[in-house]
C-alpha cells in the first residue's frame, strides 16, 4: 500500500511498508550477491566439454550423423561456457554490473552461431548469404531480448 499524502498522519501509518521499497531492497540484496561459485561451474563445464570435444576429434572418424553430433554437441557447450564467462569479464571491466543470465545469453547465442555456420560448411551448404543470415538472426535476438529486458525494468 503506498502512502497517501493527503491523509493525516497517525501513528499506525508508520508500520505501513510500501512493496516497492521492500522489492527494491530485496533486488539491490540480490545483485550484491556474489557469482563466483556460478562461474566456477561454468569455468568446470567448460573445460569438460572440451575435453571431450577433443577425445571426440582424436578418436571417431566423421562419417555418419552421430559422429557429426558428438562432434558439434561439446564444441556448442564449450563455445557457450567460454562466451558466457568472456561476457561476464567484458562487462565487469566495462564498469557495468554483469548479469550471469545476460552472460549465459551471449554465450549460448555465440555457441549457435559458430556451430550452425560451422554445420552448414560441413554439409557443404554454406555461403555467404547463410553466414550473413545467421549473423543477422543472432544479432536480432540479442536486441530483441535486451529490448524486453528494457522495457520490463
Amino acid at each position: 500500500m503506498r502512502p497517501n499524502p493527503t491523509q493525516p498522519h497517525d501513528a499506525d501509518s508508520g508500520r505501513i511498508i510500501y512493496l516497492g521499497n521492500v522489492r527494491r531492497k530485496r533486488s539491490s540484496r540480490r545483485r550484491q550477491a556474489p557469482d563466483r561459485h556460478y562461474l566456477a561451474v561454468i569455468g568446470v563445464i567448460a573445460v569438460a566439454a572440451w575435453a571431450v570435444w577433443l577425445a571426440v576429434l582424436l578418436t571417431l572418424p566423421p562419417s555418419r550423423l552421430l559422429t557429426y553430433l558428438a562432434f558439434f554437441t561439446p564444441m556448442f557447450v564449450g563455445i557457450a561456457a567460454i562466451g558466457a564467462l568472456v561476457s561476464y569479464a567484458v562487462d565487469w571491466r566495462r564498469g557495468f554490473y554483469p548479469s550471469l543470465r545476460v552472460s549465459l545469453r551471449r554465450g549460448l547465442l555465440a555457441g549457435a552461431l559458430v556451430v550452425t555456420n560451422l554445420a552448414f560448411l560441413a554439409a557443404h551448404r554454406w555461403t555467404s548469404i547463410l553466414g550473413l543470415i545467421t549473423v543477422a538472426a543472432v544479432v536480432g535476438v540479442e536486441v530483441l531480448m535486451d529490448w524486453r529486458a528494457a522495457r520490463a525494468a
